[in-house]
């Protein structure tokens, strides 16, 4: 049986001197493997779509072992995520995560447009790359069943922006005058922390990218946001602490 579906490539392993195994996030299909045979050779039609980062339309062949290549159109290729090094480990990051987190055939279009534009704006520069991260984190981890409550304290309900703190493992937000209540580890929000928070968790994807941040709650919410991730999603991923090496 032929399906249509639209990927990019999360993760290449080549096997043999011509043929790769292929992981791709899809809009129809979420995390799918394919085996892509001979397009190491510069003379496959295919050898384009088999690279990193390269989003295309495809035709596949579903046998009773997986999947097969039979037709792909490349609609782009994020080449400039591989001239920086900063870039291309965030990237990568998000590979690890997608692969580990997004759902396996099943439908998963809201991941792969996550993806997508988290690397154009990475690649064009359209905005801070640690704000960038911080917004796939979070996002990625309210689509894929951890959503926090961020709407008020978990005690009393109260909405203050200036005196709340957030429990990474509760997943709540507890205010100053409930300090006493045990929530485990507690992160203090400043205002601007929290309102990027309820952002990034609760807007509609067309307005995902749609605010700014000062540099000091870009760095606030870099350290929650990757914490909370890696609690939920009980992972180590290379690529980070590569990309945290750099940083550093």
């Amino acid at each position: 049986m032929y399906i249509q579906l639209n990927g990019i490539v999360v993760k290449e392993t080549s096997m043999g001197e011509c043929n790769r195994v292929i992981n791709l996030l899809t809009d129809k299909r979420g995390i799918i493997k394919i085996f892509a045979k001979g397009v190491k050779s510069i003379r496959s039609k295919n050898s384009c779509m088999s690279q990193m980062f390269s989003y295309s339309e495809l035709t596949l062949y579903e046998g009773r072992t997986g999947y097969t290549i039979n037709e792909s159109e490349v609609k782009e290729v994020f080449t400039g995520l591989g001239k920086d090094i900063y870039k291309l480990s965030l990237a990568q990051y998000f590979c690890e995560v997608m692969v580990a987190m997004a759902p396996k055939e099943e439908e998963a279009k809201d991941y792969l447009r996550l993806i997508l534009n988290c690397f154009s704006y990475l690649e064009n520069d359209k905005m801070n790359r640690d704000l960038i991260k911080s917004i796939f984190e979070m996002r990625l981890c309210t689509m894929s069943g951890y959503m926090p409550d961020l709407t008020g304290c978990r005690c009393c309900g109260q909405y203050n922006k200036e005196n709340m703190y957030f429990s990474v493992y509760e997943s709540v937000l507890v205010c100053g005058n409930c300090l006493d209540k045990s929530y485990g580890s507690l992160v203090r929000l400043g205002g601007g922390t929290l309102e990027s928070l309820r952002h990034i968790a609760y807007a509609p994807l067309e307005r995902l990218f749609s605010f700014k941040a000062s540099d000091k709650v870009i760095l606030s919410l870099s350290g929650i946001t990757e914490r909370y991730l890696l609690d939920n999603s009980y992972t180590r991923y290379k690529a980070l602490d590569f990309y945290n090496s750099l940083n550093k």
